[in-house]
């Protein structure tokens, strides 16, 4: 039996043995683009870069007092878990990969913006509800297209090193992003780096996306 996505027999009986199922599971078209896209996502839209920055931008940004920041973040937080189940529903229909494609453009466009909030505004509590609603959902969402794409000994290894280079490239960005806001003394160069680095994971869902596509023809 052919392989969906890797137009290669599939082997179901028996593992290929780790470095067997290691070649057999990159093999699969558009599994590298995907994992490679986040490397540059857990920059962008990752939790933990998210979790860190958001809370001193409100705090030392917007100078927000604590209840503030503690309420705006925590809307923040409820537009996440929200946006987790609705699109994860969603993607059930459109496509795990399609719908975080559009996720990923949504998101570089909102990160951005945060660089023009200079105080707390009418439209400071939904556009951070829009940040949580569409960078949250994104790293469960590539995690079910790389699981919809391969057989079970091929998924651990392919969910192995989307979080290994997921996490390694999170501590990476962080400091990098840390260092921005003391170099430039504010958190607009932030925002900017994130933001490009969704446009840079973006280009790569695309290419995931169409080889994934080439094949299904």
């Amino acid at each position: 039996r052919k392989d969906r996505y890797s137009g290669r027999s599939r082997v179901p009986e028996r593992s290929l043995g780790l470095r067997g199922d290691t070649k057999s599971a990159l093999r699969i078209k558009g599994a590298v683009a995907t994992i490679a896209a986040q490397a540059f996502l857990a920059g962008g839209t990752g939790q933990g870069v998210i979790a860190t920055y958001m809370p001193l931008f409100l705090r030392n940004g917007l100078y927000l007092d604590q209840l503030q920041t503690s309420f705006a973040y925590s809307l923040a937080m409820l537009g996440g878990i929200i946006g987790t189940i609705l699109l994860g529903r969603y993607a059930n229909k459109l496509g795990y990969l399609k719908t975080t494609m559009i996720c990923t453009g949504v998101a570089s466009v909102s990160v951005f913006l945060l660089s023009l909030q200079y105080a707390s505004n009418f439209a400071l509590i939904p556009h951070l509800f829009i940040v949580g609603f569409t960078t949250f959902p994104i790293s469960s969402l590539m995690q079910s297209s790389l699981s919809a794409s391969s057989e079970p000994e091929q998924r651990d290894i392919l969910l192995g090193l989307y979080f290994a280079l997921g996490f390694g490239a999170s501590s990476l960005w962080s400091i990098l992003i840390g260092l921005s806001i003391d170099i430039f003394g504010a958190f607009i160069p932030a925002w900017y780096i994130m933001s490009s680095l969704c446009v840079l994971a973006l280009s790569l869902q695309i290419l995931a996306y169409k080889q994934r596509k080439a094949v299904a023809v």
